[in-house]
């Protein structure tokens, strides 16, 4: 399913699937393959109207992610950002009083 878009010389996100080091422990990669899974995971990829992967499918990936990751003694949460919510309360860090 990736690789429709995410390939080659026009890979879409600047991610080309297909050369994504698979080694998450000697590779520099296991962020991206983390990105990745969170994205499978919170149904963010593939994108609405593109052909989509079957429970078993995700699963399976996910899952080897996940493995890879535990294996590779890797740590990768989903950061944090402003798109999830303020994971800090913005008051008491401006609001000086």
């Amino acid at each position: 399913h990736c690789a429709a878009c995410h390939k080659g010389d026009k890979a879409e996100g600047d991610l080309e699937v297909a050369k994504l080091d698979p080694d998450m422990k000697a590779g520099a990669e296991a962020g991206r393959w983390a990105a990745l899974r969170d994205k499978l995971v919170a149904r963010e990829m593939p994108p609405a109207g593109r052909p989509q992967p079957t429970d078993e499918e995700l699963r399976a990936v996910t899952g080897w992610i996940q493995g890879e990751l535990k294996r590779a003694n890797k740590v990768a949460a989903r950061r944090a950002a402003s798109e999830n919510g303020n994971a800090v309360a913005h008051a008491p860090l401006f609001d000086l009083k």
